[in-house]
């Protein structure tokens, strides 16, 4: 019993904490910011059945007394983690998934977030630190208001964007912080 018990607790518990502390994909950085985007949306359904599962074995255990309180605590939890996890699987079969937001030019990385929904949309522009083995650590450059249509790219330390409006050219410059890559 008590095997079955920290068995369906981890199956609870490390969707759990994935969803809430570690972002996309167990917090690992590899390849790109939008494989690991892809992957996280594949491991949503794979989280949910975890979950479930979880769910199920624990209410096969039986508890008396705070052992009891506790089970029903982790299984409410485990039952409001599904609704979210159900949810957002929802979201994916209708809306699609964002990957089309994500755009790379070289070492140039950027996310464009809420284009066409309620609210401001940004362009978050970061510099990709490559490391051993394919990982990276992602460099915040800038975030700047929706731009319309435009182009970037990298010159020496600088980050350019050219954006285009009316049959003009407006250049923005910004710093790359390569010496935060270690």
């Amino acid at each position: 019993m008590k095997k079955l018990f920290w068995a369906a607790l981890l199956l609870i518990t490390v969707p759990l904490i994935d969803s809430l502390f570690l972002g996309n994909a167990f917090g690992i950085n590899w390849h790109s910011p939008k494989l690991m985007y892809q992957v996280s949306v594949y491991l949503v359904p794979i989280k949910l059945l975890l979950t479930i599962t979880g769910i199920v074995l624990l209410l096969k255990i039986p508890a008396q007394g705070w052992a009891k309180a506790g089970k029903y605590s982790v299984v409410t939890v485990g039952v409001l983690h599904c609704c979210l996890l159900a949810l957002i699987c929802l979201a994916y079969l209708v809306f699609g998934d964002k990957t089309k937001f994500y755009q790379e030019n070289g070492n140039i990385h950027l996310y464009t977030a809420d284009t066409g929904a309620m609210g401001k949309s940004y362009h978050y522009f970061d510099f990709i630190c490559r490391g051993k083995f394919g990982f990276f650590t992602p460099i915040p450059i800038s975030r700047e208001d929706w731009l319309g249509q435009f182009s970037f790219e990298q010159s020496g330390n600088q980050l350019v964007i050219r954006q285009l409006n009316n049959d003009e050219t407006n250049v923005i410059t910004r710093d790359i912080p390569t010496n935060s890559c270690k």
